[in-house]
């Protein structure tokens, strides 16, 4: 993690953990890092990803992220490593093994 990732954990960290939810902290953090048109945490947006081409197992995710660069990409793992969210990624999610959707183990 280069110095600067470094620094804007460090200062997305300073969100209180009293008064914030975990989805609160991570929609806070996320946002502040790709901007809130690439930051998905309504429920009724995330019914979309609840599933992948096979729609017999349902779980949606918490939140859904569109990054625009490798750069963003590594700054969000950075982030979720940061606060141990673990994350799925999902490319267009047409698979029928159910590959694109969270699994509790």
């Amino acid at each position: 993690m280069d110095a600067v990732s470094l620094d804007k954990l460090k200062r997305l960290h300073t969100i209180s953990l009293k008064s914030k939810t975990i989805v609160d902290q991570l929609r806070h953090n996320l946002t502040s890092l790709i901007g809130r048109d690439s930051v998905l945490t309504a429920h009724d947006e995330l019914l979309v990803y609840e599933c992948d081409g096979l729609p017999q197992h349902k779980l949606p995710p918490r939140a859904v992220v569109f990054p625009r660069s490798t750069e963003e990409v590594a700054e969000v793992i950075d982030v979720l490593a940061h606060m141990n969210v673990p994350f799925v990624p999902r490319g267009a999610g047409t698979g029928l093994s159910g590959g694109a959707v969270k699994h509790f183990r």
